[in-house]
């Protein structure tokens, strides 16, 4: 399986390149999510990330807002309901990981992968 896009692009090919690479020697399928994913970042490059940001970096009056988003010794935004408020803040995006959009559109993908080889190996092709 390939990565998702969490770098730049040219990191996320290389890496890729290296998957396909031992995929080829080793013979194997490749599951390429990388397009899909891309795919879908167009329609908002954060929309498929969660924010994580340090609390010590959120300014004092929005401490009683992110309360509820509290982890440790960071905020944990699963979606962009505080992107009005505090967007702004420097790396508030930089955290790549998927959020349950993102793990959305990889479970789909996924089982449309999967899917095509359970026909195939029904069909016996």
């Amino acid at each position: 399986m390939t990565v998702i896009p969490f770098s730049n692009e040219e990191t996320s090919n290389a890496i890729n390149d290296l998957v396909r690479q031992v995929a080829a020697k080793e013979q194997m399928d490749v599951f390429d999510i990388y397009p899909r994913y891309a795919a879908e970042l167009k329609t908002g490059h954060n929309m498929l990330n969660y924010r994580r940001y340090p609390l010590a970096k959120i300014p004092e009056n929005f401490h009683d807002l992110v309360k509820p988003f509290v982890r440790g010794p960071s905020v944990l935004v699963m979606a962009n309901e505080l992107d009005p408020i505090l967007g702004h803040l420097p790396g508030w995006y930089s955290d790549r990981h998927p959020n349950l959009a993102g793990y959305n559109v990889i479970a789909d993908e996924t089982a449309r992968y999967l899917a095509k080889l359970l026909r195939q190996q029904k069909s016996g092709s």
